[in-house]
């Protein structure tokens, strides 16, 4: 399933490349994408993984921007 998410309130195009490069060593994973402009994050994952990469997403993304908003938009 594909799955995009907002994330909002990073800084900078160098913290979006990292926090890019760190969801995909996330097992399980494909087809990672973070585009800085217009703020969303895409993958494809199967479904039941989906409510157990959402944590490391979002520590991921906190420990490189810790004032980063996170939203969810979920694809069924």
């Amino acid at each position: 399933m594909k799955v995009t998410l907002k994330i909002k309130k990073v800084d900078c195009a160098n913290c979006a490349a990292k926090i890019e490069d760190k969801i995909k060593k996330i097992s399980g994973l494909n087809d990672v994408n973070y585009n800085f402009m217009s703020e969303n994050l895409t993958f494809h994952c199967d479904k039941e993984i989906l409510e157990a990469v959402y944590p490391q997403i979002e520590e991921i993304v906190h420990l490189i921007e810790p004032d980063a908003q996170i939203e969810r938009h979920d694809h069924h």
